[in-house]
């Protein structure tokens, strides 16, 4: 009887959902070396709405029920704290066995910090120092071995040291660890080509550190970063006039001045046209292809040495040099609101002021361009000697370029380049303070604009 009563019970009706895995393919970043509007809206569509840490599931080495627990820690506090690359170094470093345990050093330190108030080494947090040792020994093995030693999982695992090291401000053992890494790319055949992911962290981990130390990068922009043509109009007509001037001279420096001026035009104005988008702002990748290719330009160019009076004798070297400082302070500048991080910010304007706060002579053809830079690097000086000095020099510039009002030089200096909600405030404080001893002197002018 019971079958009878089980075989007439009506038999329950089940739900078919029908998944779809996604591959990195089907990922679309939002680019901004692009005209892609639709593919932006659908990158902040992505942002607001939070998802996995790519990719999901898979791993290079069997997750303990820990090893879990700490990839679900860094996915959902993914959801509401930012960390540049987080998502795009969990992505690369899970799938390899090496970089699997740094990726889990790197958890637990951050959780670690949360309920300890600990510090950034590993070091100082046991868990971590042990994932951290795990992750040398299998490094050890794999450097040890012809077929593993210039593998792109070990390359990968380098880019977490250096990540690392420059989290913590670490520069000497970044170098350590760059100069590793050059002596694994070398291994590698040329025929050998890097996945697009790692290609733009290496350039970028490259990029970062010969800016603290304001050396030239040690390895070519890839493909992957090259930069575009400026958009039409990106330039000033101001700027256009002053670009032609300097081309018009048939001088390798001033052509260097124009090249990178052009560039950082179309820097300019991506920011400032997204200005008011915070999802921009808290996308790392987003700030490497703004930042990368400009700012490997500018550490390519030749320097001045400080020991050379500037603007005597060689005043087209000295102008592009005061030109490629300024733009570098820019860049960090944009460097802080992308990844919170600019060491080479204070460097650069130590050496600007000792090569152009007390022996700068007016190049007159671009005494602009001069007015420009000071303007720009003395914003971000603060109150003291140093300072006080930019407001000389300043005064000075503008009492020979004829303009007695602050507001005017802040509209010339605008037309060349300027991030204005970032460095507009300062650099117009600047030239208000250092130029108009009576604010009478054209009040409308002087309102914020």
């Amino acid at each position: 009887m019971s079958q009878v009563g089980r075989s007439r019970r009506k038999k329950p009706n089940f739900i078919t959902v029908e998944l779809e895995l996604l591959t990195s393919d089907d990922v679309t970043e939002p680019s901004i070396l692009r005209n892609d509007t639709q593919a932006m809206a659908n990158s902040q569509e992505s942002t607001i709405v939070p998802r996995a840490l790519f990719p999901y599931g898979i791993y290079a080495v069997d997750p303990t029920p820990r090893a879990r627990e700490l990839i679900h820690f860094i996915h959902v506090e993914a959801e509401y704290l930012y960390r540049p690359f987080r998502r795009e170094w969990f992505s690369m470093a899970v799938v390899d066995v090496s970089a699997y345990y740094i990726s889990l050093a790197n958890a637990s330190l951050y959780m670690n910090r949360i309920k300890y108030q600990g510090s950034l080494e590993y070091s100082d947090c046991l868990e971590s120092s042990d994932y951290y040792r795990t992750c040398l020994a299998t490094m050890s093995k794999r450097l040890e071995s012809n077929t593993e030693r210039s593998s792109e999982g070990v390359i990968t695992t380098i880019l977490g040291f250096l990540c690392h090291d420059s989290n913590v401000s670490n520069w000497p053992r970044w170098a350590v660890h760059m100069n590793g890494l050059q002596q694994v790319l070398q291994l590698r055949d040329n025929s050998q080509t890097l996945s697009g992911q790692i290609a733009i962290f290496l350039s970028w981990m490259d990029i970062i550190g010969s800016a603290v130390s304001d050396t030239m990068p040690r390895f070519n922009l890839p493909v992957e970063l090259k930069p575009v043509e400026s958009q039409p109009h990106a330039a000033s007509p101001y700027l256009q006039s002053v670009l032609s001037n300097l081309r018009s001279l048939n001088s390798v420096a001033l052509n260097d001045v124009a090249l990178c001026l052009e560039d950082a035009s179309y820097v300019a104005d991506i920011a400032n046209s997204h200005a008011e988008e915070p999802l921009f702002w808290n996308n790392g990748i987003n700030g490497t292809r703004l930042i990368g290719p400009l700012s490997h330009q500018l550490l390519s160019l030749p320097r001045v040495s400080e020991t050379i009076p500037t603007f005597s004798n060689y005043r087209d070297e000295a102008l592009r040099e005061m030109t490629r400082l300024a733009l570098l302070v820019v860049l960090a500048r944009l460097k802080l609101a992308f990844i919170r991080i600019a060491d080479e910010l204070v460097p650069l304007q130590e050496r600007f002021a000792r090569m152009f706060l007390h022996t700068c002579s007016p190049y007159d053809e671009f005494s602009d361009l001069q007015l420009w830079a000071l303007g720009i690097v003395g914003s971000m000086a603060s109150q003291g000697p140093t300072r006080n000095l930019y407001l000389s020099q300043v005064h000075k510039w503008a009492a020979l370029m004829q303009i007695k009002c602050g507001a005017k030089a802040f509209h010339l200096i605008r037309q060349i380049n300027l991030i204005d909600d970032m460095m507009g405030p300062g650099v117009r404080a600047l030239l208000i303070e250092s130029i108009c001893f009576d604010q009478r002197c054209c009040k409308e002018e002087h309102d914020p604009v």
